[in-house]
């Protein structure tokens, strides 16, 4: 088992571990991918086109909520609609694994740009057969439970997409981002004066 990780003083000139595991654990290999949040542009030029074949598993309402704008939205949609047969749906998934032949990588990064080359996150990567194994029998059990992406929840899909753009496009994604900090903020405020309410009472 080997430990993938960044240091808070390594050169961001090299290449992410993360990176070079991901690379390592699907070339040229048949692989089955589990995350509810993925980078297209990552996936795509990684994962898909480095390895043999591959399924995903995720949450289709989670990957549609992540999406900030109209074109990434509707990218992701059609991505979904474009390989619909080799991914399923199960609601409240939220691990990041990627099971291959031999080898499997597991952790808590997401496969995006961000979560493989700039977040804080912690991966493992095993070649242990019975640990490969119970791997893959559990990624069976839940694929038995997962959905098919067929018409109707592709339609439905669709729907969510234009509620999630019309929302995102009339509201600058930064400018609401600040909103709610201001609004934890004021949280704090509020809890401070009343916990200092309560020693002045207290006193």
């Amino acid at each position: 088992m080997n430990l993938i990780y960044h240091l808070p003083n390594g050169n961001k000139r090299d290449r992410s571990p993360f990176d070079v595991a991901i690379n390592n654990v699907v070339k040229n290999k048949t692989i089955k991918i589990v995350c509810p949040y993925i980078g297209l542009n990552y996936f795509e030029s990684v994962i898909i086109d480095g390895c043999k074949d591959w399924e995903l598993l995720t949450d289709v309402n989670a990957l549609i909520n992540s999406q900030q704008n109209r074109n990434m939205a509707e990218k992701t949609l059609r991505f979904l609609d474009n390989f619909h047969k080799k991914i399923r749906h199960l609601d409240g998934l939220h691990a990041k694994v990627i099971i291959s032949e031999g080898i499997a990588l597991i952790g808590s990064a997401n496969f995006t740009t961000n979560g493989i080359t700039k977040n804080n996150e912690m991966s493992i990567i095993t070649t242990d057969f019975d640990k490969i194994r119970e791997l893959n029998i559990w990624y069976n059990t839940w694929l038995n439970y997962a959905i098919e992406l067929g018409v109707e929840i592709r339609t439905k899909l669709n729907e969510r997409v234009k509620e999630i753009t019309h929302v995102k496009n009339d509201i600058d994604y930064g400018c609401s981002q600040k909103l709610i900090n201001s609004y934890y903020e004021s949280i704090n405020i509020t809890n401070r004066m009343d916990n200092q309410k309560d020693e002045e009472y207290l006193i």
